[in-house]
């Protein structure tokens, strides 16, 4: 489900409307283990003293803070119903603001009698989640979990009636984890074979590893019965338990001669996954798959007939990886020299390749989206989500921020990874500073931006003020940014090739520099 942020935005002489947001993805809360530092809230009162800058928003840790008196109303409504009873926000109270696919959450992290509370909302102020952390002793844990826990610890060992199980609760769903090791204090969290979870029925779930004989028996019984011919697993060797999307796998990896093999079954003994890594030469791979890769080399490079493919099989299914770059293809990543295609040769995966690389109708189609010449040397970031290949890229100009994106026939469509600006605040184009009219109208160009037209208006550091005018089109997003004194802005940006999508705020003195979180990608 598709929904707007803010209001259809519309012009005198044409029509365009706010960025579409992706799917909804829920946000786990931020963890009291996590990196990013939080300030706790007791008794009738919140901790954090917040930002002294004018706007409230400063860095912590990677992540994007403004106080909880700077978050929207209804965001902080939310908060405050959700707080533990007795707990209220301070105005200066830290707010975490994260963005997913141009979504922005909003997590508060309340320390209160022994629990930890995490509660995170999305922009319109509905509760995403609700976590909680505390600890039991293993007597007091739910009977099911009791027996889930101790089936999980070494043979012989008795977990205590006084050991310390941690209990996380996130939107009404409990898991339970203690320390299996002795029936031991509980302190060593994550070692192998120590730290294990199970869910309110005892089974298995989160994310550890663990020895094979600890296991469930259907689950040993599944992997013992996949085993690729030739290898063993022993008692010791760890299992890695990985629950995603509510399903728990139990996996391990044999590694022999030339081959990795990591086969995955669920907590019934059912096989989900075989995936095998190996390598073969260039020039004993499919005749598709060389001339896939040939094609994605840069102008004057022959592949090697001994250059090393890696290939990748998950559940019958290929994907063929190799450095293009013509050097000895020990730089795996590096843009522009690691790609990977199907066994057709089609290009897939996730990685960056500059323009001049790309198939045809692939630059075709990017350059028919922008009035802009696209360097040959411009990276562009191929993304597979969902078994779609898309190409995108972000550049920009002075005073606008272009995404675009193409499908492999270079057929425009919606980026994968819609910006939309953190604002606390919106006006009218008749209303924004006349020197902000002028310059804004200045970056559209032929297109003239009517009265109603909706402009976004964003805090900067040290009282700064920045107006941004967003224009969205198929397999297009145009973002127009100028400063209150009508200069020409870098606008705020996410998703960049090679950097971490996370959205920046602009600087004093209009562009960005090397400041922000990301940088700027090609």
């Amino acid at each position: 489900m598709k929904r707007n942020l803010f209001p259809a935005r519309q012009s005198g002489s044409s029509t365009f409307q706010v960025e579409q947001l992706e799917t909804r993805k829920m946000l786990s809360a931020v963890h009291h283990h996590s990196s990013v530092h939080h300030h706790s809230a007791s008794g009738g009162s919140s901790g954090s003293s917040g930002s002294s800058g004018s706007s409230g928003i400063f860095e912590d840790c990677g992540a994007q803070v403004i106080q909880f008196q700077n978050a929207p109303s209804a965001v902080q409504t939310t908060l405050q119903a959700n707080a533990p009873g007795g707990v209220t926000l301070a105005a200066t109270q830290n707010v975490v603001v994260t963005d997913t696919n141009g979504v922005y959450d909003f997590t508060v992290s309340i320390n209160n009698s022994g629990t930890q509370t995490c509660i995170t909302v999305d922009d319109t102020g509905a509760l995403v989640t609700l976590k909680t952390v505390t600890t039991i002793q293993f007597q007091n844990a739910p009977s099911a979990v009791q027996t889930g826990l101790q089936a999980l610890a070494p043979s012989g060992v008795t977990l205590s009636p006084t050991q310390n199980v941690c209990v996380t609760t996130t939107n009404g769903v409990a898991t339970y984890s203690t320390n299996l090791s002795s029936g031991g204090s509980g302190h060593h969290w994550g070692e192998h074979g120590n730290l294990a979870t199970v869910d309110a029925s005892g089974n298995p779930t989160g994310n550890f590893s663990i020895p094979f004989d600890q296991l469930p028996a259907a689950v040993q019984t599944g992997l013992t019965a996949n085993i690729p011919s030739g290898d063993t697993i022993s008692p010791t060797q760890e299992v890695c338990v990985q629950t995603k999307s509510g399903t728990t796998t139990f996996s391990v990896t044999f590694h022999d001669t030339g081959t990795e093999t990591t086969i995955a079954v669920d907590i019934n003994g059912n096989l989900v996954t075989t995936t095998v890594e190996t390598t073969v030469q260039f020039q004993n791979a499919p005749s598709a798959v060389q001339t896939g890769l040939q094609a994605l080399a840069p102008s004057g490079v022959t592949l090697s007939p001994t250059l090393n493919v890696g290939v990748t099989t998950i559940n019958g299914v290929s994907t063929y990886s190799a450095n293009v770059s013509g050097s000895s293809g020990h730089h795996w990543g590096q843009r522009g020299n690691f790609v990977t295609v199907d066994a057709s040769g089609n290009p897939t995966g996730n990685f960056c390749i500059p323009f001049d690389q790309l198939p045809g109708a692939v630059q075709t189609g990017l350059q028919a989206l922008t009035s802009t010449t696209i360097s040959p040397t411009q990276n562009v970031q191929v993304t597979t989500t969902g078994g779609n290949t898309t190409f995108n890229i972000d550049f920009k100009t002075k005073g606008s921020f272009e995404e675009l994106s193409v499908d492999p026939s270079g057929n425009p469509v919606t980026p994968p990874i819609p910006y939309i600006p953190f604002t606390t605040d919106t006006v009218t184009f008749s209303t924004a500073p006349t020197v902000v009219q002028t310059e804004l109208q200045s970056l559209a160009g032929s297109l003239t931006l009517g009265p109603s037209q909706t402009v976004d208006v964003i805090p900067g550091h040290h009282g700064a003020t920045y107006y941004e005018v967003d224009i969205t089109g198929t397999g297009t997003n145009t973002l127009l940014g100028s400063d209150a004194n009508g200069n020409p802005i870098y606008v705020p940006n996410g998703g960049w090739c090679g950097s971490l999508p996370i959205f920046q705020f602009p600087w004093p003195g209009g562009d960005f520099g090397g400041h922000g979180f990301g940088g700027f990608g090609g």
